[in-house]
């Protein structure tokens, strides 16, 4: 289930740590990482959550959570969840010209107060902030957003950011500035061995945490994301590569 992995990525405590970078490679989706996520703050009281949806939609979600046994659309109704959707709104806004990273962010830190004011701890999950670079914003300002995002888990210890990137090869120097700057970073990637049918890929967990060993600082496992679950084994486990 969605704890094993999360435990897995070292993840599984109430308050998650103050900034996540989930880098995904050509040829997997690590979306399921989102919905573990959200799955994970959602069991625990007092706790809110403004999820950015760039890539995939807020009814992904909706449908990812059933499936893993929780209702994104409750959490919505009780104030816990804010949503910007701005899968379905982006093409406007290019359109009419907006400053898309610029609003995105105003829209962040305007909910994120509101969100701060009732709950014990806040998180900001953007997915995928790759698609801002599709649609044509630098990798400069994507790299000052995601800095001014990061200020705030200074500012605010009760806040974490966690976010999503398709790490395409063009854009390495980015992925590489968004890898440091992040306290737990994932990489999603695929079988070197090519598909496996139990089997989808691999996650490579590394933590910025100089009070860690060395063996925890950085492992990797295999997954496999079947109907309603997430399953983590250990390399080895089967007779695949790693």
């Amino acid at each position: 289930m969605s704890a094993s992995v999360l435990l897995s990525c070292g993840l599984s405590e109430k308050s998650l740590v103050p900034s996540i970078f989930i880098g995904e490679c050509s040829g997997v989706d690590g979306s399921f990482l989102v919905s573990c996520l959200l799955g994970h703050q959602f069991k625990h009281r007092n706790t809110g959550m403004l999820l950015v949806c760039l890539h995939n939609s807020f009814n992904h979600y909706i449908e990812a959570g059933l499936k893993l046994g929780y209702n994104l659309s409750n959490a919505k109704e009780r104030k816990n969840l804010l949503v910007h959707n701005l899968i379905s709104s982006l093409p406007e806004m290019m359109q009419s010209g907006v400053n898309v990273a610029e609003k995105c962010l105003q829209d962040i830190l305007s909910d994120l107060e509101l969100l701060m004011q009732a709950h014990e701890h806040t998180t900001v999950l953007i997915d995928d902030i790759s698609v801002l670079l599709n649609v044509g914003v630098s990798e400069n300002v994507v790299l000052n957003f995601c800095q001014e995002l990061q200020k705030l888990t200074v500012w605010h210890p009760r806040v974490t950011v966690v976010t999503k990137m398709n790490c395409a090869n063009i854009h390495t120097i980015l992925f590489n500035h968004l890898f440091d700057l992040a306290s737990t970073r994932i990489t999603v990637k695929p079988l070197e061995s090519g598909n496996f049918h139990d089997v989808d890929g691999k996650l490579i967990i590394s933590h910025k945490n100089e009070e860690m060993e060395l063996s925890e600082k950085e492992k990797s496992v295999l997954y496999h994301v079947n109907e309603r679950n997430v399953k983590i084994f250990l390399p080895g486990e089967y007779s695949v590569s790693d």
